[in-house]
């Protein structure tokens, strides 16, 4: 079943919202990221009947541009979080619910079956001097397989933007200040 899957991102918890490809027709929906941040303005990673959304809420951006208005919430933590929702029957059902604070859009290997991102490293609230480090984690329970510090620090910060994987396993990760090559 060709299908569709965005984050309604309504005040307080979220849902992942799955429609059908062709009529529109909403297949089902689930709440998502009750263990992190309410909100995400990544596009999920699908594959097959597994949906995985990724919470941006309360993620550092930079300073509004002039004339944008206000942010709303004026400020609010960055405590990441990620959740698994698998469909079947026309049915909804959470796998899981992780912290993981991804910092980057999570990309899905069909190559090895891992999902991949770029996380956040802090001590328990985000400041200009959080690290960052190239993350590993098995879709099926949502657990981190692997995690290597990267360099730098504010730089190197991706601004939740997708990395690329190539046909070679490497991966290019765009930054404030450039594009980083993991692998």
């Amino acid at each position: 079943m060709p299908s569709l899957t965005i984050v309604d991102n309504t005040d307080g918890q979220v849902h992942a919202l799955v429609f059908r490809s062709g009529t529109g027709q909403l297949v089902c929906a689930a709440p998502v990221l009750a263990e992190g941040g309410a909100g995400s303005e990544n596009s999920p990673v699908g594959i097959g009947r597994s949906v995985f959304v990724a919470s941006t809420y309360g993620y550092p951006y930079p300073a509004l541009p002039e004339g944008a208005g206000p942010a709303m919430p004026p400020s609010a933590p960055f405590t990441g979080g990620m959740t698994r929702i698998d469909v079947a029957d026309d049915r909804c059902h959470t796998v899981w619910e992780n912290r993981v604070r991804s910092a980057a859009v999570p990309r899905l290997s069909t190559a090895d079956g891992a999902l991949y991102t770029i996380t956040r490293v802090g001590h328990g609230h985000t400041t200009p001097l959080d690290g960052y480090a190239f993350t590993v984690l098995d879709p099926d329970p949502g657990m981190v397989t692997a995690s290597h510090s990267l360099p730098g620090t504010i730089v190197d910060d991706p601004l939740q933007t997708a990395p690329l994987i190539t046909h070679n396993g490497r991966l290019f990760q765009g930054t404030v200040t450039g594009i980083l090559r993991v692998g």
